[in-house]
Protein backbone atom coordinates (compact mmCIF):
# COMPACT_ATOMS: atom_id res chain seq x y z
CA UNK A 1 0.00 0.00 0.00
CA UNK A 2 2.68 2.61 0.86
CA UNK A 3 4.44 1.95 -2.46
CA UNK A 4 1.27 2.85 -4.36
CA UNK A 5 1.11 6.14 -2.52
CA UNK A 6 4.79 6.90 -3.24
CA UNK A 7 4.31 5.96 -6.90
CA UNK A 8 1.28 8.25 -7.19
CA UNK A 9 3.29 11.09 -5.62
CA UNK A 10 6.09 10.54 -8.15
CA UNK A 11 3.63 10.58 -11.05
CA UNK A 12 2.02 13.75 -9.70
CA UNK A 13 5.44 15.41 -9.29
CA UNK A 14 6.58 14.57 -12.82
CA UNK A 15 3.27 15.64 -14.35
CA UNK A 16 3.53 18.94 -12.48
CA UNK A 17 7.12 19.38 -13.65
CA UNK A 18 6.19 18.74 -17.30
CA UNK A 19 3.19 21.07 -17.05
CA UNK A 20 5.28 23.85 -15.52
CA UNK A 21 7.97 23.42 -18.15
CA UNK A 22 5.44 23.49 -20.99
CA UNK A 23 3.68 26.58 -19.60
CA UNK A 24 7.00 28.38 -19.13
CA UNK A 25 8.11 27.63 -22.67
CA UNK A 26 4.76 28.63 -24.14
CA UNK A 27 4.73 31.85 -22.13
CA UNK A 28 8.19 32.77 -23.41
CA UNK A 29 7.24 32.03 -27.01
CA UNK A 30 3.96 33.95 -26.75
CA UNK A 31 5.73 36.98 -25.27
CA UNK A 32 8.43 36.84 -27.93
CA UNK A 33 5.91 36.59 -30.77
CA UNK A 34 3.96 39.58 -29.39
CA UNK A 35 7.21 41.55 -29.11
CA UNK A 36 8.22 40.66 -32.67
CA UNK A 37 4.80 41.74 -33.97
CA UNK A 38 5.24 45.07 -32.17
CA UNK A 39 8.59 45.39 -33.99
CA UNK A 40 6.85 45.05 -37.35
CA UNK A 41 7.22 41.31 -38.06
CA UNK A 42 4.38 39.77 -40.06
CA UNK A 43 2.46 36.56 -39.49
CA UNK A 44 4.58 34.35 -41.80
CA UNK A 45 7.85 35.53 -40.31
CA UNK A 46 6.57 35.00 -36.75
CA UNK A 47 5.31 31.49 -37.60
CA UNK A 48 8.69 30.66 -39.13
CA UNK A 49 10.34 31.93 -35.94
CA UNK A 50 8.01 29.79 -33.79
CA UNK A 51 8.72 26.67 -35.88
CA UNK A 52 12.46 27.37 -35.84
CA UNK A 53 12.61 27.85 -32.07
CA UNK A 54 10.65 24.64 -31.50
CA UNK A 55 13.08 22.77 -33.77
CA UNK A 56 16.08 24.12 -31.82
CA UNK A 57 14.42 23.19 -28.52
CA UNK A 58 13.89 19.65 -29.81
CA UNK A 59 17.46 19.50 -31.13
CA UNK A 60 18.96 20.43 -27.75
CA UNK A 61 16.46 18.60 -25.50
CA UNK A 62 19.13 15.98 -24.76
CA UNK A 63 21.25 18.67 -23.04
CA UNK A 64 18.70 18.77 -20.22
CA UNK A 65 18.40 15.02 -19.65
CA UNK A 66 20.82 12.94 -17.56
CA UNK A 67 22.10 10.73 -20.38
CA UNK A 68 25.52 9.69 -21.69
CA UNK A 69 25.21 12.32 -24.46
CA UNK A 70 24.18 15.22 -22.19
CA UNK A 71 27.59 16.90 -22.09
CA UNK A 72 27.97 16.68 -25.88
CA UNK A 73 24.71 18.58 -26.45
CA UNK A 74 25.59 21.13 -23.78
CA UNK A 75 28.95 21.79 -25.45
CA UNK A 76 27.28 22.16 -28.86
CA UNK A 77 24.76 24.58 -27.41
CA UNK A 78 27.56 26.60 -25.77
CA UNK A 79 29.49 26.69 -29.06
CA UNK A 80 26.50 27.97 -31.03
CA UNK A 81 25.70 30.62 -28.44
CA UNK A 82 29.36 31.70 -28.27
CA UNK A 83 29.24 32.36 -32.02
CA UNK A 84 26.43 34.87 -31.36
CA UNK A 85 27.52 36.24 -27.96
CA UNK A 86 31.29 35.67 -27.47
CA UNK A 87 31.26 36.03 -23.67
CA UNK A 88 28.07 34.05 -23.12
CA UNK A 89 27.84 32.12 -19.85
CA UNK A 90 28.45 28.37 -20.01
CA UNK A 91 25.58 25.88 -19.85
CA UNK A 92 26.42 25.06 -16.22
CA UNK A 93 26.29 28.76 -15.34
CA UNK A 94 23.03 29.38 -17.25
CA UNK A 95 21.33 26.27 -15.84
CA UNK A 96 22.87 25.49 -12.43
CA UNK A 97 19.85 23.32 -11.56
CA UNK A 98 20.58 20.84 -14.38
CA UNK A 99 22.75 18.15 -12.86
CA UNK A 100 25.21 16.24 -14.99
CA UNK A 101 24.92 12.47 -15.15
CA UNK A 102 28.43 11.98 -13.84
CA UNK A 103 30.69 9.05 -14.55
CA UNK A 104 31.58 7.93 -11.04
CA UNK A 105 29.10 5.04 -11.10
CA UNK A 106 29.25 2.26 -13.67
CA UNK A 107 26.29 1.83 -15.98
CA UNK A 108 24.11 -1.04 -14.77
CA UNK A 109 23.36 -3.50 -17.49
CA UNK A 110 20.14 -5.45 -17.51
CA UNK A 111 20.88 -9.14 -17.43
CA UNK A 112 18.69 -11.77 -18.93
CA UNK A 113 16.73 -13.88 -16.44
CA UNK A 114 18.45 -17.08 -17.63
CA UNK A 115 21.86 -15.70 -16.63
CA UNK A 116 20.61 -14.92 -13.13
CA UNK A 117 19.28 -18.46 -12.68
CA UNK A 118 22.48 -20.01 -14.00
CA UNK A 119 24.55 -17.92 -11.57
CA UNK A 120 22.34 -19.02 -8.64
CA UNK A 121 22.89 -22.71 -9.52
CA UNK A 122 26.69 -22.40 -9.56
CA UNK A 123 26.92 -21.13 -5.99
Amino acid sequence: MPNNHIDSLKVSYYEGHRTGERIGQQRMLDSTMIYLHRQGWGEKRIKDYFDGVNAVMDEYAEAFKPTQEQDVYQARMDAELSAVIPDCLSFAERYPEIKALGYEKPVREKKHQALKKRKERKT
